[in-house]
């Protein structure tokens, strides 16, 4: 599902609340006079449930859901504040009576959240036109704000404050207010001007600290405000009759959440793990020990699975502040203990960190020969495609050793993932001293999977701030695994015959996979092909997976279409394994699930309609899949790097 068909999904409901548990979203939908509420597990809407039949037509609600929580303040039909709870015993909702029924403008919206202790923060317009404080304790505040009759209204915590946004009647601006010292004031987003009607809007802000707002037009467009000193306005698209998100030009321009990168986001599960035992994640946990400017520090590290057919020692990932004192000096003494102790030679950290000692830099890595950490001789599964989640669902779990901790028995806090940005994870689960250089990971496709490792506290001062770990993108691990010798690099895919008569059809100067200049779509070309990327993309328990990049770009096996083309993004569709490895040829291979059977293809390559006297830009379209093995006999599937 698209991002913007996410934002989409936001803007037409009338309210709705997170799982606490991260298990989906509830919306509420407003019809006429009837409150439902419809559970979004991520792909598809469950049953609805009915909250009420007695609410004004087509207005707003919240619903306010955390462990001990669950409540829905919403609009009566004659127009008041209306607050229900669910009942346990009775197992349906039921009225709050001793919640404040207050009168709310014809027009009026209104907006609620929990704050730390779990109350609720209520705003919505009076019947006069002001905005009005429903605090703690059930007592109408006015606040300094003149919004236009009907204003949609928004909350966005930040720091230890609730900015609440809406659009005054004095200028047509965004303004929001904030509560400073026991006061509110009011301050206005004076570029923003707002000059079409909506009905709903959502605040956010990106990276650079910039509010952004997405809004629902009366007119059903989906709109983009950027309060960046200049004030940005972009109309993304439209919503069709179907509630639909049909883009517009300025679509790809859209970053809804900081973390999301581009207009496709996706988000992964942690599923839980299969069959796996937990001695046996331990025994990939690392403790190191080292002295920084002669003073002895811990700190934890991880093993990564990188099989012993492609290296001969293991690697250990770890921080780079373990690796490297503030002082700009190597650590002394680096021991992964109980009793190695590594040699200068065996340790990775990147120049960005030297010189800069930035967070988001902070990683490392060590080599060790295959019979240091003992164990299964594996480590932590990992998988490139993680490292372009817009979202992870469920808890993260990081597993280390404290300071105190003994050696064997590193221990294993876990939490909420809460922000997937382009280099770093943030997550909820209790880090302290030792644990830095940690894997952050979760159960992906039943195996512990890597994503990220751990090096940043909370963020002082900052509003319900989690712990932060560098991400595993292609960055990362192509600068480590290229100091490894994993992967290859600059190579280009040439074809190989499987027998004599094959072998006397290939023209000498040899076919290759080739993308030409600005074309999307593979070609079979004669004398030299594209230089690709090699990397190890995928690895589990049970399965050892590649891609192809080339320029930031990776080829997507499309099996239905029988074709390969460039993608902006990894996909399942761009793995793939190695199959019949021999000597230095191999086959291209890629596995589908077609109604829940599994289907196995080969990258195939013809070149029927090439000659060797042609000239070297001689090409041809005879790109394809067969069937594997089936059609091992096929021309050409067999390839090697070179």
């Amino acid at each position: 599902m698209s991002q913007l068909q996410d934002l989409t999904r936001c803007l037409l409901a009338a309210g709705g609340a997170t799982h606490p548990e991260g298990k989906g979203t509830y919306f509420l939908y407003a019809d006429r006079s009837t409150l439902i509420s419809k559970h979004w597990t991520g792909s598809a809407f469950g049953d609805g449930e009915l909250i009420t039949d007695s609410i004004r037509p087509d207005s707003t609600a919240t619903y306010l859901l955390s462990p001990d929580v669950q409540r829905i303040i919403c609009i009566s039909s004659s127009s008041t504040l209306r607050a229900l709870h669910y009942d346990e015993d009775d197992e349906e909702w039921a009225d709050d009576e001793k919640f404040p029924d207050l009168a709310v403008h014809p027009d009026g919206r209104l907006a609620a959240t929990l704050d730390d202790d779990g109350h609720a923060l209520v705003f919505f317009q009076d019947a006069s036109g002001h905005l009005i404080y429903l605090n703690t304790a059930g007592a109408p505040i006015v606040l300094p704000a003149s919004p236009i009759a009907g204003s949609p209204i928004a909350i966005f915590p930040i720091d230890d404050q609730h900015l609440v946004f809406y659009i005054s009647a004095q200028d047509n601006r965004f303004h929001y207010v904030a509560q400073k010292g026991g006061d509110w004031a009011d301050q206005s987003l004076a570029e923003l001007e707002v000059d079409t009607k909506l009905r709903r809007f959502m605040v956010g802000q990106n990276e650079a600290g910039h509010f952004e707002i997405f809004a629902l037009s009366e007119g059903k467009k989906v709109l983009q405000y950027i309060a960046n000193g200049e004030g940005q306005t972009r109309e993304l698209g439209k919503v069709d009759d179907y509630g639909n998100f049909v883009p517009g030009s300025s679509a790809e321009c859209c970053l809804f959440h900081p973390g999301w990168t581009k207009d496709m986001p996706s988000h992964a599960a942690s599923l839980g793990l299969d069959k796996q035992n937990m001695d046996v994640i331990n025994g990939w946990v690392v403790k190191l020990s080292f002295f920084a400017e002669d003073a002895a520090s811990f700190g934890s590290g991880f093993f990564i699975n990188i099989p012993e057919e492609i290296i001969s020692h293991r690697i250990i990932l770890t921080a780079a502040h373990n690796l490297i004192a503030p002082s700009g000096q190597r650590t002394d003494q680096l021991t992964v203990l109980p009793d190695y102790i590594v040699p200068a030679r065996d340790v990775y950290v990147p120049d960005a960190y030297i010189q800069t000692k930035n967070p988001q830099v902070d990683y490392g890595a060590i080599r060790v020969p295959r019979r240091v950490g003992g164990g299964d001789g594996g480590g932590f599964g990992f998988s490139l495609r993680l490292a372009y989640e817009d979202r992870i669902e469920g808890d993260v779990s990081v597993s280390g050793y404290q300071v105190v901790t003994a050696m064997g028995q590193p221990v294993t806090s876990s939490g909420p993932c809460v922000g997937c940005y382009s280099e770093q994870l943030e997550y909820r689960a209790k880090t302290e001293q030792g644990i830095s250089g940690s894997p952050v990971w979760i159960g992906y496709q039943g195996h512990p999977t890597v994503i990220a490792i751990h090096n940043h506290s909370p963020e002082k001062g900052r509003f319900k701030a989690g712990s932060r770990g560098s991400r595993l993108t292609l960055k990362v691990l192509r600068e480590i695994f290229r100091w490894a010798g994993v992967g290859q690099y600059g190579v280009r895919l040439r074809a190989r015959a499987t027998a004599k008569k094959t072998a006397a059809m290939l023209p000498p100067r040899g076919l290759f996979l080739n993308f030409p200049d600005g074309f999307p779509f593979a070609r079979v070309r004669l004398g030299s092909g594209t230089a690709f990327n090699v990397h190890l993309a995928h690895v589990s328990r049970e399965r050892v997976m590649y891609a192809l990049e080339v320029d930031g770009k990776w080829v997507a096996f499309n099996t239905a279409k029988k074709e390969a083309v460039l993608s902006q993004t990894l996909t399942d569709g761009c793995l793939f394994t190695k199959g019949n490895v021999k000597d230095d040829t191999m086959r291209i291979v890629m596995e589908r699930i077609v109604n829940d059977s599994s289907i196995t293809y080969q990258l195939r390559l013809q070149g029927t309609r090439i000659r060797d006297y042609d000239d070297d830009e001689a090409e041809s379209s005879e790109v394809s899949m067969v069937g594997y093995p089936a059609g091992n006999k096929e021309m050409y599937t067999q390839f090697s790097f070179e």
